[in-house]
């Protein structure tokens, strides 16, 4: 099995082996400031209805705006204080497990059914 450590994925799907410790640090400051500042600053202008996603399609263009993955959805939630941003969030990830769930189903039937033949 390929060891993914030290593997950055780049833009557009670009990757190459992260092999100066410099790489690992420049990283780990990134997550550390996206983590620590931007998605407090994010959350908060959430909060004060600066931003003001009404649907899944804003709250996605909303974090990429920002530079911000739409992993990071839990962490918004925790940190917001309105209902309707927790709501929001909550709601978009469920319906990304949903879709993750009902590919995976389809993906094995469709896998299923060339076995057959």
């Amino acid at each position: 099995m390929k060891d993914y450590n030290n593997l950055a994925i780049g833009y557009g799907g670009h990757s190459r082996v992260l092999s100066q410790p410099k790489d690992i640090q420049d990283i780990s400051k990134a997550s550390i400031y996206l983590r620590n500042k931007v998605i407090p600053r994010f959350t908060q202008q959430l909060d004060d209805l600066q931003i003001m996603p009404i649907d899944s399609e804003s709250l996605t263009k909303s974090f990429h705006d920002r530079g911000i993955n739409m992993r990071y959805l839990s962490n918004v939630m925790v940190l917001s204080k309105i209902n309707h941003v927790k709501e929001i969030c909550l709601i978009e990830m469920l319906a990304r497990t949903c879709k993750n769930i009902i590919n995976y189903e389809i993906s094995q039937l469709v896998n299923d059914k060339y076995a057959e033949r």
